[in-house]
């Protein structure tokens, strides 16, 4: 059995592996700074999108920064 998990917070990640192990899974990990890899990133990305960044023209990156 393989599980995959997102890069979180060491003591969180110290006992997800143990409760894995217990199970006898395997673990994969995505590379940091992948949001192609990462639901909630992906989903983000894709909102941001298609709300703000096809619907506007920015002249500069003080416009984008306010906007944002």
């Amino acid at each position: 059995m393989i599980r995959v998990s997102v890069n979180g917070s060491e003591f969180t990640a110290r006992i997800v592996r143990e409760w894995l192990d217990r199970l006898g899974a395997k673990t994969l990990f995505i590379e940091p700074g992948s949001p192609w890899e990462n639901g909630y990133n992906e989903s983000f990305n894709g909102k941001l999108r298609d709300t703000l960044l096809n619907m506007e023209i920015f002249y500069n990156l003080k416009e984008l920064a306010v906007l944002i």
